[in-house]
C-alpha cells in the first residue's frame, strides 16, 4: 500500500533518478573552489552531493515548514560548534515526507532526515544525538573513507564487471549508486565512530545524555518495519541493539549530570509534522506507529480539531471492526467539529460515519454542514445525493 502516491523510497528514489539531469546551483560548489587541493575522488563525490541536493531542492517531497525549519537549523547550529567543523562550510538539514525511521549525512554537508524519525523523537536532547551523528559523518569525512575503503576490496570485482559489461568511465548507473551510498549507512566501524563523536558533541552542546540511548532503545527498534526493502531504511544499519548498548557505555563513561531535555519546544515545533505524520502512517497501516501519534497530540493542553479528527481516522481505519469501531470514531470527530466548527473535513468524516451507522438525520445535518463550508468540494454531487438518500429516510443500515 503507498502512501498518497509515495512509496517508501519512492520519493528519495525519483530525487535520485533526476540528480544529473539538473545544471549545479555554483554556491553549492564554493567549498571545492576554495579548497582546490582535495583529491580528485572527493570532489567527485562532492559534486554528486551537489547535484543531488539541487533535484532534492526541487521535489514535493521535500517539507517546507519555515517555522520547524528554523527550529532545526538552530539546534544544527549548537551541535555542530561543538565539533570543530571545517571552516567556511555550513550544513543543510532537509526533512523529506517518508513515514519511516532515517536519516543520512551527504559529503558536501547536507543532512537529510525522515519525518518519521522526527515524528517519533520525543525532545531536543534526542534530536541533537540523531544531528551529532549524521554532522559527524560529514566531519570525519565519512563518505570519502567509505568510498576509498570499498574501492581498496572491491577493485578486481568491478574490474572484471567493467570488461564483461563494456561499462568504463562514468556511467549514469555508476553515479547513482555513488549518490545512493552518501544517503545510505556505513560501515559499523564508521558508524560507532559517529555515535561517539556525535555524543560528545551533545554533550559539550549542553543536552541530557541519557536522552541519547533513547533513540535506539525505542525509537528505531520499530516493529513495523518495512516489508519492502529499502535502502533508505535506519534500523538497515548495523544491530540497532549493539548500538545501543554502545551509547550506554559512552553514558556511563561520561558521568552524566543534569543537562537539558527540552521537550516542550520540540514538541511545538513539530506539531504539524506528527499529523502529517499520522495519515501517512495510516496509507501505509502502520497502526502502532500511528496511535503513538495520535496520542502525542492528544496529549496536547490544548489538543485541537485536529487530533480528533486524526483520532477518528485511526478508529474507523485501524480500530476495532463493525459498529463498535464506527462508533468510536464518529465520538471523536463530533469533537473534532466541536474544537474546529469550520473544518469542512471533519463535518464530512461525522457525516459519512453517522451515515455508515444508520444515523439518517445526524448523517444528513454533518453532510448539510461540510457542504455549506467547501462548496467546491469535488465530491460535492456525491454528498449531496447521500444528503438527499437519508432526508428520504434511506441511509445506510
Amino acid at each position: 500500500m503507498r502512501a498518497s502516491g509515495r512509496g517508501w523510497a519512492g520519493g528519495i528514489a525519483a530525487i535520485l533518478a533526476l540528480a544529473g539531469c539538473f545544471g549545479t546551483d555554483p554556491a553549492l560548489l564554493e567549498p571545492l573552489a576554495r579548497e582546490p587541493e582535495k583529491a580528485s575522488d572527493e570532489r567527485i563525490i562532492w559534486e554528486q552531493a551537489a547535484h543531488f541536493e539541487q533535484a532534492l531542492a526541487a521535489s514535493e517531497d521535500v517539507v517546507r515548514d519555515e517555522a520547524l525549519q528554523a527550529y532545526l537549523d538552530g539546534v544544527t547550529r549548537s551541535v555542530y560548534a561543538r565539533m570543530n567543523p571545517p571552516r567556511g562550510v555550513e550544513p543543510r538539514v532537509v526533512v523529506v515526507r517518508q513515514p519511516l525511521n532515517n536519516a543520512s549525512a551527504a559529503p558536501n554537508g547536507l543532512v537529510l532526515i525522515y519525518s518519521g524519525i522526527l515524528a517519533r523523537i520525543e525532545n531536543e536532547a534526542e534530536l541533537a544525538t540523531l544531528l551529532g551523528h549524521e554532522l559527524a559523518h560529514f566531519v570525519r569525512r565519512h563518505s570519502l573513507q567509505e568510498r576509498r575503503e570499498r574501492t581498496a576490496t572491491e577493485k578486481s570485482e568491478r574490474l572484471g564487471r567493467a570488461l564483461s559489461l563494456g561499462l568504463f568511465g562514468g556511467s549514469e548507473a555508476s553515479s547513482r549508486a555513488s549518490i545512493e551510498q552518501q544517503v545510505s549507512g556505513f560501515s559499523q566501524r564508521l558508524e560507532l565512530e559517529a555515535d561517539r563523536l556525535g555524543f560528545d558533541a551533545m554533550r559539550d552542546a549542553g543536552y541530557d545524555v541519557r536522552q541519547s540511548v533513547r533513540m535506539f532503545e525505542v525509537v528505531l527498534l520499530d516493529e513495523e518495519a518495512p516489508t519492502v526493502a529499502d535502502p533508505f531504511y535506519y534500523a538497515d544499519h548495523p544491530s540497532m541493539e549493539s548500538r545501543a548498548a554502545h551509547y550506554r557505555q559512552l553514558i556511563a563513561a561520561a558521568e552524566p549530570g543534569a543537562g537539558e531535555i527540552r521537550a516542550e519546544p520540540y514538541a511545538a515545533a513539530t506539531r504539524s509534522l506528527i499529523a502529517q505524520n499520522i495519515e501517512d502512517d495510516l496509507a501505509l497501516s502502520r497502526v502502532r506507529s500511528a496511535r503513538r501519534g495520535v496520542d502525542r497530540l492528544l496529549a496536547f493542553p490544548d489538543a485541537d480539531g485536529t487530533a480528533y479528527l486524526l483520532l477518528g481516522e485511526w478508529h474507523r481505519l485501524a480500530g476495532q471492526a463493525g459498529a463498535a469501531g464506527l462508533g468510536e470514531a464518529a465520538r471523536a470527530y463530533e469533537r473534532a467539529t466541536q474544537l474546529a466548527p469550520e473544518s469542512a473535513r471533519a463535518w464530512r468524516a461525522l457525516g459519512l460515519a453517522r451515515r455508515d451507522l444508520g444515523e439518517a438525520s445526524e448523517a444528513a445535518r454533518a453532510l448539510e454542514r461540510a457542504i455549506e463550508l467547501a462548496p467546491a468540494a469535488l465530491d460535492r454531487p456525491i454528498l449531496e445525493a447521500y444528503v438527499r438518500e437519508a432526508r428520504a429516510g434511506g441511509a445506510k443500515p
